[in-house]
Protein backbone atom coordinates (compact mmCIF):
# COMPACT_ATOMS: atom_id res chain seq x y z
CA UNK A 1 0.00 0.00 0.00
CA UNK A 2 1.41 3.70 -0.40
CA UNK A 3 1.45 3.99 3.10
CA UNK A 4 4.20 1.47 3.51
CA UNK A 5 2.17 -1.22 5.22
CA UNK A 6 1.65 -4.62 4.16
CA UNK A 7 -1.47 -5.93 2.32
CA UNK A 8 -3.31 -9.46 1.62
CA UNK A 9 -1.29 -10.93 -0.93
CA UNK A 10 -3.81 -13.05 -3.58
CA UNK A 11 -1.37 -14.18 -5.50
CA UNK A 12 0.48 -15.88 -2.71
CA UNK A 13 -2.85 -17.32 -1.35
CA UNK A 14 -3.59 -18.69 -4.86
CA UNK A 15 -0.29 -19.85 -5.08
CA UNK A 16 0.00 -21.52 -2.06
CA UNK A 17 -3.27 -23.06 -2.69
CA UNK A 18 -1.71 -24.30 -6.05
CA UNK A 19 0.99 -26.07 -4.61
CA UNK A 20 -1.08 -27.39 -1.60
CA UNK A 21 -3.50 -29.01 -3.98
CA UNK A 22 -0.62 -30.43 -6.43
CA UNK A 23 0.80 -31.97 -2.82
CA UNK A 24 -2.27 -34.13 -2.14
CA UNK A 25 -1.64 -34.52 1.17
CA UNK A 26 -3.57 -34.16 4.79
CA UNK A 27 -3.76 -30.61 5.29
CA UNK A 28 -4.53 -27.86 8.32
CA UNK A 29 -7.44 -25.58 8.31
CA UNK A 30 -5.36 -22.68 6.45
CA UNK A 31 -4.53 -24.92 3.94
CA UNK A 32 -7.70 -25.71 3.26
CA UNK A 33 -9.20 -22.18 3.21
CA UNK A 34 -5.66 -21.58 0.50
CA UNK A 35 -6.49 -24.79 -1.15
CA UNK A 36 -10.46 -23.95 -1.90
CA UNK A 37 -9.40 -20.37 -2.89
CA UNK A 38 -7.14 -22.00 -5.79
CA UNK A 39 -9.81 -24.52 -7.19
CA UNK A 40 -12.64 -21.70 -6.79
CA UNK A 41 -10.20 -19.02 -9.08
CA UNK A 42 -9.09 -22.01 -11.48
CA UNK A 43 -11.01 -21.54 -14.30
CA UNK A 44 -10.19 -17.73 -13.90
CA UNK A 45 -6.42 -17.59 -12.72
CA UNK A 46 -4.77 -15.32 -15.55
CA UNK A 47 -7.71 -12.66 -15.13
CA UNK A 48 -7.61 -12.65 -11.93
CA UNK A 49 -3.48 -12.50 -10.78
CA UNK A 50 -3.01 -9.98 -13.91
CA UNK A 51 -5.92 -7.77 -12.26
CA UNK A 52 -5.13 -8.35 -8.73
CA UNK A 53 -2.86 -4.85 -7.30
CA UNK A 54 0.42 -6.79 -7.78
CA UNK A 55 -0.21 -8.21 -10.80
CA UNK A 56 -0.98 -4.46 -12.15
CA UNK A 57 2.19 -2.62 -10.24
CA UNK A 58 4.07 -5.49 -12.37
CA UNK A 59 2.72 -4.89 -15.54
CA UNK A 60 2.59 -1.31 -15.51
CA UNK A 61 6.29 -1.44 -14.11
CA UNK A 62 7.84 -3.64 -17.04
CA UNK A 63 7.68 -7.05 -15.53
CA UNK A 64 4.56 -8.88 -17.29
CA UNK A 65 7.03 -11.28 -18.51
CA UNK A 66 7.31 -12.34 -14.95
CA UNK A 67 3.61 -12.24 -14.22
CA UNK A 68 3.32 -14.62 -17.34
CA UNK A 69 6.20 -16.93 -15.75
CA UNK A 70 4.26 -16.96 -12.40
CA UNK A 71 0.85 -17.97 -13.84
CA UNK A 72 2.31 -21.21 -15.38
CA UNK A 73 1.25 -24.37 -13.72
CA UNK A 74 3.35 -27.93 -13.43
CA UNK A 75 6.37 -26.79 -15.46
CA UNK A 76 9.23 -27.53 -12.83
CA UNK A 77 9.80 -30.71 -10.47
CA UNK A 78 11.33 -28.71 -7.98
CA UNK A 79 11.27 -26.27 -5.22
CA UNK A 80 13.01 -23.86 -3.69
CA UNK A 81 14.12 -24.33 0.11
CA UNK A 82 15.07 -21.57 2.00
CA UNK A 83 18.97 -22.08 4.04
CA UNK A 84 20.65 -19.60 5.97
CA UNK A 85 18.37 -16.98 4.24
CA UNK A 86 19.29 -17.97 0.83
CA UNK A 87 16.99 -20.02 -1.54
CA UNK A 88 18.66 -23.22 -2.81
CA UNK A 89 17.59 -26.55 -4.15
CA UNK A 90 15.34 -28.95 -1.73
CA UNK A 91 17.21 -32.25 -1.94
CA UNK A 92 14.72 -34.90 -0.55
CA UNK A 93 16.47 -37.58 1.09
Amino acid sequence: MADGSLRPAVEDSLGAGAVIHALDRAMDAEARVARGAYLAAAHDLDRIIRSCVCGQELIWEGFEEDVDLALQLDTSGHAPLMNGGFFARFQPE
